[in-house]
């Protein structure tokens, strides 16, 4: 008899199990199952996969099913079988075995009603008994699901159950109180049972047992038992009725309703509610479903609910209860009216989120990663009304406007919510009153700060429901109160949205003013780049799918009508401006008025361009986007409330210069005739630099000066006007980014760095990179040294007297200050008072200017950084236009020497790897590898990119760095493409590439490579060659042939072989320069001198090579028949069987295997003796391996017996020594 099934025994036990089958509840013998796969389904109910553990539900009931069908009398094995192993499973503690067996045993007994309840109880009984000295919960679990798994087969509920019913009750009242632990579920089966019995059944069975549970009213109840009877009490309200629920003091006698919840009872439910915390975090159904109740009756009161229940019974107890308030607060939210959320979302509850604050706080980790994500969730789904009402009562709690959680409130609020909390602001904000709280007007001046964060904040805030209408109000209504203020001496002045002089009792104080004005600023950098929004809730409700699509194409920082959100400040300043109601905070000067003045005039007519769309109306907007931005310098920045003297000065000098654009490109024709213009005046107009290189140079001036909002308005005006773009403009930028420190540009010191390069390179080795980093690691070790040293001596200088003595020094004078120290004692080990204080100001003299030395060498590095920072800013520039004209512009090809040069310095320095990087993208994949590249291309560009090759090769061989040479060989690999690309014909190969003066540049290098030993050039821009363009690089098979055997280096005879054979690798739409037989001859000289001899012997990997070339070249060339000269591949024939018998190509398998592959394809036939004798020598490897595992473990035998032995003796000696 078997009493448990354990789900790890083997399928082995499983077939081996003996259990009782009875076909009328006596015993008949032994049942073993024959079906081994009905044994092996049962594995896989315990599956966590749904999938695989429903199929095989399935598949075991229908086994079962058809044996018990094919079965004539009782009940067949598999059927007694499955049940008692399916009871003995449901102890199974595996996550999803009960799940499995109970769904299985209820399809059983659904199927078999013949299969007598009785007998599974017995099951029940006999297999998940518990005995009472070991407590298993597994068994008392197994137990509960044996009994629902019962009421699922409606062997409980069923005609003629009553005595299974009233027993099923029993057990779960009794298992629920003696553990507590079960006590939810056994309610939950009841509860279960309650549902599905009829009222005569639940008479007659069920609450007879139950009653008992409900006769001490609220004094010991609990969750269950009020859930229990509710649903008793709505489902057989004959049974449990109005006189036993005031009987047992359930509800008062005079009540009107039946209702369990109500007033009378919102004490009693707090303490429930309260107790629930045993299942701490999880939060109980029950309190949510009580909650949810209480706000949807209509005669009951959600805020007195709180007030009576929740609030005495939660918030003043422990940790688990205050965090059952908190999420019961959350959660209330959905059915909370306005009035109610101040009872809800009391002060205690607020002050325990507070207190949350600190780490020591037990609801600490809590409130900060949850608390927030739990409301954003409430909050979607809330009325906006609840929204604001919820945030004004956040404003009570103990830190007022700086409670946590405002801000998570503030992120969710829905738009009639957000336009009241932007009226409540701004109300704020003038008056110092807010209302609906209890902030004090103490605090005025920290809550404008704050008011002018929130208001700031709320328009970056991408998350709420931006619209043009309500962020327009925002940023007038800061660019108002951060430069503007009412006129003195006028009386009731009031403008709309922006507040009147009555209404700002308090002037704003100088800090104010301050950070209101670093916010706007700030704001405008976020206006720049904010994204296209609609201009309010009807234009975005009844937009088009297609009015979103030209939304999300348009540009940043433009608002619907197509006008810039600076152009909407400057507007809004500039009519605040011409009001006499209005007066500026700082006073501008004569010179200030009048360039604003002119400014504005300026954008008026650019404005009118603009809107007709026609002409030159994308350059007007490029104009009009400068203009704006002069306008706005004319107010100063964050720190400084007027523009001083040199801002003054170049917003002057950027106004004229497009007021002179302006003039030029978009003068009116006149009538007149034109007066024919001297010699002079004509060079002069020569002289002047065209429009396109001014406003370069304006927006590079205010990208080494500008925020982010300049930097942005700098990238908007670039791609307006990039199309029209000189190669004079270009130069400016590229100009820029080869800058030095100190502003001069690197040209002539590179060149010279060139020359002195190439004239060591004859002497130098190939670590010169690496010695030139770790020259300057010293030179920057022996400054810092020599600094110290100075301080040292400086410091010495201050003591006199009384400074130590170096340990130079004490080493030095030891031996004579040996006799005098015994003698006399040391007189500078203690100082006075008045030495001290003679010496203080000479120290602090010293480390002052110490402190000021460090403070410059900071300054240095700040401007270094500052300036790289500055170049990558113009790399972003020429990335845009890259990214736009990289098909269309020659001007790209003009990138390619500066960006290499760029790169090529920056590597070298630890603090421009970024720098270096982001230009190494830019050449690699946004030039090189673009998929576009210009087209008819006139003679002088062809020029230059044949130029532009030389100079690219040419920077390869003086920098000597492989990472250079890559670089440099993919722009010729792109150069080529654009070369070979401008075809004038359909048969015409190589484009417009002068081959022959690539070849000549190649050549060149190759000869330098393969025959110099300190060469500098890198293999590398060979190869790139020959798989970019193994076209254009057949001129190279003829050099490479001759260096495999001419070169001074065995290395690179190696990388010749390596080239040629790649180069041949490769089909050629023309024949090459050799042929099949002239690598034979050529390779065969080479093979010919091979010998025993040191000195005839090669290299193992260049003979390999030979024959790796060898093998190619009569492949791809193909050798000619009848042959061209018999002789020669006779004796190359020859010189290879020679080879055979020479020592290391004997010895090297690889190097046979290659040599006979080559002697195949000359005609040679290979013998079958050498095939045999590879196999014999595997054999005898497999032999002589076999003998060596053999002679191990012989080894290991005799050393085991030797310790046996020797074990053996000192046993015997132990023994021998006891009995003495």
């Amino acid at each position: 008899m078997v009493t448990m099934v354990d789900h790890k025994t083997t399928g082995q036990e499983d077939s081996k199990m003996v259990v009782n089958g009875t076909t009328n509840g006596s015993s008949t013998g032994k049942i073993v199952p024959q079906d081994k796969q009905l044994l092996n389904l049962f594995w896989e109910l315990s599956e966590n996969n749904s999938e695989k553990r429903l199929k095989a539900c399935e598949k075991i009931v229908k086994i079962v099913t058809d044996k018990q069908e094919a079965h004539s009398d009782g009940f067949c094995d598999e059927l007694k079988y499955s049940v008692q192993r399916l009871v003995a499973g449901l102890a199974s503690n595996r996550k999803s075995s009960r799940l499995g067996f109970s769904t299985v045993l209820a399809r059983l007994l659904q199927g078999n009603p013949e299969f007598e309840t009785d007998q599974v109880i017995s099951l029940m009984e006999e297999k998940l008994k518990v005995n009472s000295k070991t407590e298993n919960k597994d068994l008392y679990f197994g137990q509960v699901f044996c009994l629902l798994t019962l009421l699922k087969s409606n062997r409980i509920c069923g005609e003629g159950c009553d005595k299974v019913l009233r027993l099923s009750v029993q057990k779960c009242l009794k298992m629920g109180e003696d553990k507590s632990y079960l006590k939810s579920i056994t309610f939950h089966t009841i509860k279960l049972i309650v549902e599905k019995v009829t009222t005569d059944q639940f008479k007659g069975s069920v609450w007879p047992s139950l009653c008992s549970v409900f006769n001490k009213g609220w004094t010991n109840a609990t969750a269950d038992t009020v859930e229990t009877l509710e649903m008793c009490h709505k489902l057989h309200p004959d049974v449990c009725n109005r006189e036993f629920l005031q009987v047992k003091k359930w509800i008062p006698s005079k009540a009107k309703t039946t209702n369990l919840i109500a007033s009378h009872s919102f004490k009693h439910l707090g303490r429930i509610i309260a107790e629930t915390t045993q299942h701490h975090p999880v939060v109980s159904q029950y309190a949510l479903d009580t909650i949810k109740f209480v706000a949807t009756s209509t005669s009951l009161n959600l805020g007195k609910f709180w007030e009576v229940a929740l609030k005495p019974s939660l918030l003043t107890s422990s940790p688990e209860r205050k965090y059952l308030a908190i999420k019961l607060a959350v959660h209330s939210l959905q059915f909370a009216a306005v009035e109610e959320i101040e009872a809800i979302w009391s002060k205690d509850i607020l002050a325990n989120i507070q207190y949350a604050s600190t780490d020591k706080n037990a609801l600490h980790l809590y409130c900060k990663r949850e608390l927030g994500r739990d409301m954003n969730t409430v909050l979607a789904d809330v009325d906006a009304d609840v929204q604001f009402a919820l945030l004004m009562q956040l404003f009570n709690g103990p830190a007022g406007i700086h409670m946590p959680i405002i801000n998570v409130a503030v992120n969710s609020l829905k738009y009639p919510a957000l336009i009241k909390y932007i009226a409540w602001l701004k109300k704020f904000f003038l008056t110092g009153h807010a209302e609906s709280t209890e902030i004090k007007d103490s605090k005025l001046e920290v809550s404008r700060r704050w008011c002018i964060t929130q208001l700031a904040k709320l328009v970056r805030t991408s998350g709420l429901p931006r619209y043009e209408n309500w962020i327009g109000g925002v940023v007038e209504f800061l660019t108002f109160h951060s430069l503007f203020k009412f006129a003195h001496g006028k009386k009731d002045q009031t403008i709309e949205g922006l507040g009147t002089n009555k209404g700002m009792e308090v002037e704003l104080s100088e800090q104010t003013t301050e950070i209101l004005r670093r916010c706007l600023f700030n704001l405008i950098s976020c206006l720049n780049s904010l994204p296209s929004l609609p201009a309010d809730v009807e234009s975005a409700t009844t937009s088009t799918e297609q009015s979103e699509v030209n939304r999300a194409r348009a540009s940043q920082g433009v608002m619907t009508t197509g006008r810039f959100w600076v152009h909407h400040l400057v507007t809004f300043a500039d009519g605040a401006i011409n009001n006499d109601r209005v007066e500026l905070r700082a006073e501008w000067s004569e010179d200030t008025c009048t360039s604003w003045k002119a400014c504005m005039t300026e954008v008026n007519t650019m404005t009118t361009i603009v809107d007709s769309k026609k002409g030159k109306w994308l350059e007007a907007r490029a104009l009009q986007l400068l203009l704006l931005n002069v306008a706005l310098q004319l107010f100063g920045d964050a720190d400084h409330v007027t523009p001083d003297d040199e801002t003054l000065e170049s917003c002057v000098s950027v106004l004229d210069d497009v007021r002179t654009i302006i003039k030029k490109r978009f003068a009116k024709p006149s009538n007149k005739k034109k007066k024919k213009k001297t010699a002079a005046e004509e060079a002069a107009v020569e002289d002047e630099p065209d429009w396109v290189e001014v406003i370069v140079e304006i927006l590079l001036n205010m990208l080494s000066n500008g925020s982010h909002g300049t930097r942005v308005i700098v990238d908007h005006v670039f791609k307006m006007m990039m199309s029209h773009m000189t190669p004079a403009s270009m130069k400016l930028i590229v100009d820029v980014i080869n800058m030095n420190e100190d502003g001069t540009s690197p040209d002539d010191e590179e060149d010279e760095e060139m020359e002195v390069d190439s004239e060591e390179n004859d002497e130098s080795d190939d670590d010169d990179d690496d010695d030139e980093d770790e020259s300057d690691d010293d030179e920057d070790m022996e400054e810092d040294a020599e600094n110290d040293e100075e301080f040292r001596n400086k410091i010495k200088e201050a003591l006199g007297e009384a400074a130590a003595p170096s340990d130079n020094e004490e080493d030095d004078d030891e031996d004579d200050d040996d006799d005098e120290t015994e003698d006399k004692p040391d007189e500078n080990d203690d100082m006075d008072d008045e030495a001290m204080m003679k010496i203080d100001h000479l120290i602090a003299a010293v480390f002052k200017e110490r402190k000021n030395a460090l403070s410059s060498k900071k300054s240095k590095l700040g401007e270094k950084m500052e300036l790289i920072h500055f170049k990558l800013r113009c790399l972003d520039l020429l990335e845009t236009f890259v990214s736009r004209h990289h098909g269309d512009c020659p001007l790209v090809f003009d990138l390619i020497l500066p960006l290499v040069s760029l790169i090529a310095r920056a590597s070298k320095n630890s603090e421009e790897t970024t720098l270096a990087e982001k230009a190494t993208l830019l050449l690699r994949i946004k030039v090189c590898k673009a998929k576009t590249f210009p087209r008819d291309l006139d003679s002088d560009v062809i020029e230059k990119l044949h130029d532009i090759m030389d100079k690219l090769v040419e920077i390869s061989h003086t920098n000597g760095a492989v990472f250079i040479a890559r670089v440099t060989s993919q722009c010729c690999m792109f150069i080529l493409r654009c070369l070979i690309g401008n075809q004038r014909g359909d048969d015409d190969v190589t484009g417009a590439c002068d081959v022959t003066r690539v070849e000549k540049l190649y050549v060149d290098r190759l000869d330098d490579f393969m025959m110099k030993r300190q060469s500098r050039v890198q293999c590398c821009i060979f190869e790139e060659l020959i798989h970019c363009r193994p076209q254009v690089a057949t001129f190279l098979a003829c050099p490479l042939l001759k260096y495999v055997v001419q070169s001074e280096l065995s290395y690179r005879k190696i990388q010749a072989c390596q080239l040629l054979t790649s180069l041949l690798c490769f089909p050629h739409t023309s024949p090459l320069s050799i042929t099949a037989d002239d690598v034979i001859t050529r390779v065969g000289e080479v093979l010919s001198q091979v010998g025993d001899e040191e000195e005839k012997q090669l290299k193992a990997k260049y003979h390999g090579q030979l024959l790796k070339l060898m093998d190619t070249a009569i492949h791809k060339l193909k050798l000619p028949t009848p042959a061209s000269d018999d002789d020669v591949r006779a004796d190359v024939v020859t010189s290879l069987k020679n080879n055979l018998m020479v020592g290391y190509v004997d010895r090297s398998q690889e190097l046979k295997n290659s040599t006979w592959n080559v002697l195949v394809l000359l005609g040679e036939t290979r013998n079958q003796a050498d095939k045999k004798s590879k196999e014999q020598k595997n054999q005898e490897k497999k032999e002589k391996r076999e003998q060596k595992k053999n002679n191990k473990k012989a080894k290991k035998e005799k050393h085991k017996k030797r310790k046996e032995a020797a074990q053996a003796a000192a046993a015997a000696a132990e023994a021998k020594e006891n009995e003495e």
